[in-house]
């Protein structure tokens, strides 16, 4: 009746502020910690299909979703937040669908307006003790850590962005070329979206000029860039 529906509504809380890497999964084991999660999914952009940064998650009872909001409210310093993907995120309740497609509207918009697609920042970060970071080996962690440290002091200047389109790609083997780079990015996107036929504007692997390899060729530096023609074949 309308008592159980109100008691759904109050143990179901809106969640904010989550990042591109967020997944259920992630945002499910954070909850845990506050009581049984009875369930959790992300919203996505329906003109775009890419997540909206937003989401819901129903806990087992009204006090548990009470505590979570407390606790997410308190300031990280003293102890309280609760980190998803690196990110603080933030968590409302008792919002009704209509609040809730308002808040997540505003945050929509807030992304549209975003001409730096700084939105993009988190895409393809593994986090540290995630199941994502399970067969990472330790060096290649390192190595994507130093990577995202780099980007990041990047983007603190108005003059970069990122594109929404174009992908940087490190650790390569020595003997990839730009052909196969295409075909490797190519065929996991076909793996993804089997009915999509990606077109690749360029693929290009960086090369040493003072270096050559034992058949005089230049060196690969490990490096390159792949460039589709639309968004969703590059996410």
């Amino acid at each position: 009746g309308a008592a159980d529906v109100e008691d759904l509504q109050l143990r179901t809380l809106f969640v904010r502020k989550l990042p591109v890497a967020a997944t259920p999964f992630m945002l499910r084991e954070k909850m845990k910690q506050f009581g049984q999660v009875q369930g959790c999914r992300l919203v996505k952009d329906k003109a775009t299909g890419r997540f909206s940064g937003t989401g819901f998650v129903e806990l087992a009872t009204v006090a548990q979703a009470e505590a979570a909001v407390a606790h997410c409210s308190k300031p990280a310093h003293i102890g309280g937040g609760i980190m998803v993907a690196g990110e603080l995120i933030v968590l409302n309740m008792s919002l009704s669908k209509e609040g809730a497609q308002k808040l997540a509207a505003e945050q929509g918009t807030k992304q549209k307006h975003d001409k730096r697609n700084l939105y993009l920042a988190k895409e393809g970060v593994i986090e540290p003790d995630t199941p994502a970071a399970e067969n990472v080996s330790k060096i290649d962690m390192d190595r994507r850590s130093r990577l995202q440290q780099e980007k990041a002091s990047k983007l603190r200047s108005p003059n970069f962005f990122l594109s929404d389109t174009r992908l940087s790609v490190h650790n390569l083997p020595a003997w990839m070329d730009g052909k196969k780079l295409r075909e490797l990015f190519v065929e996991a996107v076909k793996k993804k979206a089997t009915k999509q036929t990606p077109v690749v504007l360029q693929s290009k692997v960086l090369m040493e000029a003072d270096r050559k390899t034992a058949d005089s060729k230049p060196k690969s530096k490990g490096m390159g860039f792949i460039e589709f023609q639309e968004h969703q074949h590059a996410l």
